[in-house]
């Protein structure tokens, strides 16, 4: 499947909807001084980068829509799927590398070589030989606590 778009009144759409989203979430981010009566606070700079992306989209979409300056593009969704499962597997990552840390760590360097279509089986030795090596570094010499339910009954 073949999405057809337009390049800059994309992305001006997409930086107001950027700048809407900071500026709704930087008083719940940024906490506001109980000093400052007026002038710079601790929220005037992301403000301010909001009201420049907004500016920023503002001028994309008039370029765009009055002075027609834009670009038809394609996205051919069929090439981009490795992109999104690899985006998943990242998201799942960030769910089960608090529970287990070498085994998840290996799983997305491998699921990464094999997005990418890699078939040398060295590649995913060396991965999976560099996530055991950094699991024991970090534990044994820098004292970190890693989860791991493998090497916990093991008593590694």
């Amino acid at each position: 499947m073949i999405i057809k778009y337009r390049s800059n009144l994309t992305c001006g759409i997409t930086a107001i909807l950027a700048a809407a989203v900071m500026c709704a979430i930087i008083p719940q981010q940024v906490g506001l001084e109980t000093t400052a009566r007026f002038g710079v606070t601790s929220r005037t700079i992301p403000y301010g980068i909001a009201a420049v992306f907004a500016i920023c989209g503002v001028g994309l979409m008039i370029q765009s829509l009055v002075l027609k300056k834009d670009e038809t593009k394609e996205l051919n969704l069929k090439a981009e799927v490795p992109a999104l499962l690899m985006f998943l597997v990242l998201i799942a990552y960030l769910f089960v590398f608090e529970k287990e840390w070498p085994l998840s760590t290996a799983a997305v360097g491998c699921a990464a070589l094999a997005l990418s279509k890699s078939k040398k089986w060295l590649y995913y030795v060396i991965v999976i030989a560099l996530t055991i090596a950094m699991y024991f570094i970090f534990v044994n010499v820098l004292h970190i606590r890693l989860n791991s339910l493998v090497f916990g009954l093991l008593g590694l």
